[in-house]
């Protein structure tokens, strides 16, 4: 299945943890169908990794917690497939789960036979308790061919701390097909390689990691069809509007798949306008889907992506700790002024209108603060 545009969902998995069971589920699903959550595009729900036993059976294979779940994870993803949504569960790459579960590693076909079965949509792959010698990518492509051998298509999503994973390369060195490490001493170009081991999307930091910005911006080529590049789950941990629209802005403009980590009926009425904001997800979602130039400017960071019908998605960042203007030179991303084109924008939020501009502009910000416009050249 092709994948042109980065997913969007929500991850019960900090909200729920151990508590996951089918009627909390089902609640959060209902709760995000009555906010328009689902007809917004969030389509994914995330259970996390305490679905299933401690303990695989006697063939080595999972076994649901009828305890949590009694219909069983089948009368789970069906239900959510009846409400336009589908079902995401967390599994990893190595031994055991985040939360002590059975992992996957040397059990990817098994695994892939069970979330099959199941109807299992999405897989969250997280690199954590892999044995010193076991490597990386080889578990991944495991993981890969095993979902495509298992007839159903799964969207293949990978978390990883890189600095950890690194450490890891230098060790399994031999899963470099006789590379120069010397080539990876950047810290980065492992993100060439996990495009071919059939990933749709990874995200390089660990998940306890603050949300931010500018994570991976020296890398955001990376991103695309098939393979996007993730900022990590976005966690709606207060009532401030602010910081939430900051946060989907980043992985709008730079085509990373969305996942909410909150409980859905505790967002409140600014939250739920920000998540839905038709302008913000038409950047994320636009056609043509490319990934930003990016500008370093005096006291922020300027992001355009192109669109399509001749516009741009502009994000802007005030990376200072007091109120600043932010400057914004079109001459760096493309347009000069013998071009007789000028720049009409809108901040997508507020649907304030930005003065008409050909060379430059600058843009006032709050400390720390950000604004996401729809740019058209007229």
């Amino acid at each position: 299945m092709n994948i042109f545009l980065p997913p969007m969902g929500f991850s019960l998995e900090k909200i729920l943890g151990e508590n996951v069971n089918q009627k909390a589920v089902l609640k959060a699903a209902d709760k995000m169908v009555e906010l328009g959550l689902v007809a917004a595009g969030y389509k994914y729900l995330n259970i996390g990794d305490a679905w299933c036993l401690p303990s695989r059976d006697e063939n080595g294979r999972l076994v649901e917690d009828t305890s949590k779940f009694p219909f069983g994870l089948k009368y789970l993803s069906a239900a959510l497939h009846a409400k336009g949504m589908k079902l995401a569960i967390t599994t990893s790459v190595g031994a055991l789960t985040p939360n002590g579960y059975p992992g996957s590693l040397d059990r990817e076909y098994i695994d892939a036979e069970t979330f099959a079965k199941i109807g299992i949509d999405y897989i969250s792959h997280t690199a954590c308790d892999i044995p010193a010698t076991a490597g990386f990518f080889t578990p991944l492509r495991r993981m890969n061919m095993a979902l495509r051998a298992s007839g159903r298509w799964v969207f293949y999503a990978l978390n990883f701390d890189h600095s950890k994973i690194m450490d890891r390369m230098y060790y399994t060195g031999y899963e470099w097909d006789g590379a120069d490490l010397s080539e990876y001493t950047n810290g980065y170009a492992i993100e060439k390689w996990l495009r071919s081991t059939g990933v749709n999307s990874f995200c390089t930091k660990s998940p306890d990691v603050a949300f931010d910005a500018h994570h991976d911006d020296n890398i955001i080529g990376y991103t695309g069809t098939q393979c996007w590049l993730s900022l990590g789950d976005v966690t709606v941990d207060c009532e401030c509007s602010c910081e939430l629209a900051k946060k989907v802005s980043a992985c709008a403009i730079k085509c990373s798949p969305i996942m909410i980590s909150a409980d859905p009926a505790k967002l409140n009425n600014k939250q739920v306008e920000v998540l839905t904001n038709k302008g913000m997800i038409r950047i994320l979602k636009d056609e043509e889907s490319r990934a930003p130039a990016v500008l370093k400017t005096d006291n922020g960071t300027v992001y355009t992506k192109l669109l399509t019908d001749r516009e741009y998605g502009v994000f802007v960042i005030n990376d200072t700790d007091s109120e600043a203007f932010v400057p914004f030179y079109t001459f760096d991303f493309g347009m000069v002024y013998s071009s007789n084109l000028k720049c009409d924008m809108y901040d997508v939020f507020t649907n304030e209108k930005h003065p008409v501009f050909t060379d430059a502009t600058r843009i006032k910000l709050p400390a720390k603060g950000s604004k996401l416009f729809i740019m058209k050249l007229v």
